[in-house]
């Protein structure tokens, strides 16, 4: 009932994730002009997994969409269309776990690179792979351990901060 109530904000969110994942295609590839003379094969991994992971995302965000069309559509007596748009959301919510294992291996390859570049600091370059260790432990962990997902969320936090 309340997806139903606030279609036009969840619509909204997904135009922002619309153009969220717009703008991850631009810096993906301007990432990758950047860096593609510290090691092209690494500056392409890193391209190519960040592509992925906004492609990721929109499908996460087609999935609220979904939640929102079936809380408009279906009647709003009985369960069918509130169990439809529950069912979209918390799927929306574990995509995360889908995509964050594809930025992980971003992240870590823009460190490599970031600690092969001469004008930048290389503890950069660690901290940010540390960082895509934690986003790999989350995505992964979250999928394979759902019940573990605050000491999860903590690893994650203490290795994207460092």
């Amino acid at each position: 009932a309340r997806l139903r109530e606030h279609a036009s904000l969840v619509r909204l969110g997904v135009a922002g994730e619309v153009v969220l994942a717009a703008l991850e295609v631009a810096l993906s590839v301007l990432l990758f002009r950047m860096t593609r003379g510290l090691g092209s094969t690494v500056a392409l991994m890193a391209l190519a997994a960040r592509l992925l992971m906004a492609a990721l995302q929109s499908t996460g965000g087609l999935l609220l969409l979904a939640g929102v069309t079936a809380a408009t559509f279906l009647p709003p007596t009985g369960s069918s269309g509130e169990d439809v748009a529950a069912l979209a959301v918390a799927l929306h919510d574990g995509s995360v776990a889908v995509w964050e294992p594809f930025f992980a291996v971003h992240c870590v390859a823009v460190g490599t690179l970031l600690g092969r570049a001469p004008a930048v600091p290389r503890p950069l370059g660690v901290l940010l792979a540390c960082a895509g260790a934690g986003y790999a432990a989350h995505g992964l962990g979250s999928l394979l351990w759902p019940g573990a997902a605050p000491a999860l969320e903590a690893l994650a936090a203490v290795l994207a901060v460092g």
